[in-house]
């Protein structure tokens, strides 16, 4: 257990020391730090996805078990980069004059949903558990999205309000 969770660890670490280089770039812009974000909760839906497919049978612990479940915590590691990084860089984008404010709401947030999983974990079945893992992983992909138009719309409509149209609040 212990060299899993280090596998957890180890994969953040690296793996938030490549996105902050590929965020950091010169030539970074919001679109890149949304394909990172993207790519973290489609990992928080791989761990979801893993579980409920391949560690379904968990009493017959053979080496395809094993192999999945160092790669749920691999998965868990490259969505938790992504939090501890580029989550944090984007909402301090999205609110330059409240970034206290912003960072505060991370943490109500995370603290909140973290509480609710927490009492939620012995009162429903695991496989309803793993169910609400893959939803709110695609809800937040789609949420950072919408997101990130809102705030397009937010800045164009600073710039020129005259040139905004209905069209600049679809996702496409």
């Amino acid at each position: 257990v212990g060299a899993l969770s280090a596998t957890t660890t180890a994969t953040a670490a690296v793996v938030s020391a490549m996105f902050g280089y590929v965020g950091g770039a010169a030539h970074c812009n919001a679109t890149s730090k949304g394909t990172i974000l993207t790519m973290g909760c489609f990992s928080f839906f791989m761990v979801g996805f893993l579980i409920l497919v391949r560690l379904n049978n968990i009493n017959a612990l053979g080496t395809e078990v094993w192999v999945a479940l160092v790669f749920v915590y691999i998965f868990q590691g490259i969505g938790r980069s992504t939090f501890e990084g580029a989550l944090r860089a984007q909402f301090a984008d999205y609110f330059p004059e409240e970034t206290e404010g912003a960072f505060a709401n991370i943490i109500l947030q995370s603290g909140l949903s973290s509480a609710v999983a927490y009492f939620l974990a012995y009162q429903i079945p695991w496989e309803v558990y793993t169910y609400v893992l893959l939803s709110v992983s695609l809800m937040g992909i789609l949420g950072f999205w919408r997101a990130s138009k809102l705030d397009k719309y937010h800045l164009q409509q600073q710039e020129d309000p005259a040139r905004i149209t209905s069209s600049d609040l679809t996702i496409s």
